[in-house]
């Protein structure tokens, strides 16, 4: 399952960098909702089985981001690009809250790559997102979610497994873009979080 933010296809494909007086533009992501690339994300991987008694022998999580890339204009013609990759800050926590149910935390916060030294000056990228994942009586699943995220991103929750993948969270951003000052402080954001889906998985 992953949570993440990306900056959706429908504000272009290249907007101004969040640093004032600046010649570089950088590359959204490109795509909407349904899986791809994403600036900040979580994951974790777990066996269906396993919920109520997950370890970190049983399953996997961590916090991730994808290249990013810059581009401006050269004095003689053509473009000059750069690639960089954000190291976001924040993990992975689970607790097992139920004979067949665990909730997992995910916190991440990640800045523009390109200037990770004034990142007080650029928009900071977080969320905090508890998912709790119960087996009803299988096939049968509850997800919840809780938490928060800030108001520059899409965000999206994906389920994964042998079927395919199911959004059951969707944020579309009513931003057109990053600002220079920061759109949230400190990770949680200001966008809450509170969805519960239920689905099949099938025998």
């Amino acid at each position: 399952m992953q949570f993440g933010g990306f900056i959706s296809g429908r504000l272009g494909n290249w907007l101004p960098e969040p640093i004032p007086g600046s010649a570089w533009e950088f590359k959204t992501d490109q795509r909407g909702f349904g899986g791809g690339s994403f600036r900040v994300y979580g994951l974790i991987a777990f066996d269906t089985k396993d919920l109520g008694s997950i370890t970190t022998g049983n399953s996997k999580g961590f916090v991730r981001s994808f290249v990013s890339i810059r581009c401006k204009p050269k004095p003689g013609g053509g473009y000059e690009y750069q690639r960089a990759q954000s190291k976001p800050l924040g993990g992975v926590g689970f607790k097992n809250t139920g004979p067949s149910e665990t909730t997992w935390q995910i916190s991440a916060q990640g800045n523009y790559p390109f200037a990770p030294r004034i990142n007080l000056a650029i928009a900071a990228l977080d969320f905090r997102v508890f998912i709790r994942v119960t087996c009803i009586a299988h096939p049968e699943y509850e997800v919840e979610l809780s938490g928060g995220h800030d108001a520059f991103l899409d965000y999206e929750a994906l389920w994964r497994d042998s079927g395919g993948k199911t959004q059951l969270y969707g944020y579309s951003s009513p931003a057109a873009g990053p600002t220079p000052m920061p759109i949230s402080l400190g990770i949680g954001g200001n966008v809450t979080i509170k969805k519960t889906v239920r689905f099949d998985l099938g025998s």
